[in-house]
């Protein structure tokens, strides 16, 4: 965690990066991020292309993604 973010609650943590009224937090920080970014691509929200600099090496150094469909809050129902 980075220099001043640090908390022994990891929802505490997140609260100092996150909007108040943002309508989703990965509660479960057990979930690997890869667990999120294939609900997006399953839904095909987001396309991620991940480059990494080693063939040998199974994490990607950084990943580029697109943006093809946002939905808003009042798409589900809330205000």
């Amino acid at each position: 965690m980075e220099e001043g973010f640090y908390h022994e609650n990891p929802s505490i943590a997140v609260s100092k990066i996150f909007p108040p009224n943002l309508y989703y937090k990965p509660w479960n920080l057990a979930k690997p991020q890869s667990y999120y970014a294939t609900i997006l691509e399953i839904t095909n929200s987001v396309k991620f292309k991940h480059f990494k600099l080693h063939s040998d090496r199974t994490e990607p150094a950084y990943s580029t993604y697109i943006i093809h469909k946002v939905i808003y809050p009042k798409d589900w129902g809330q205000p």
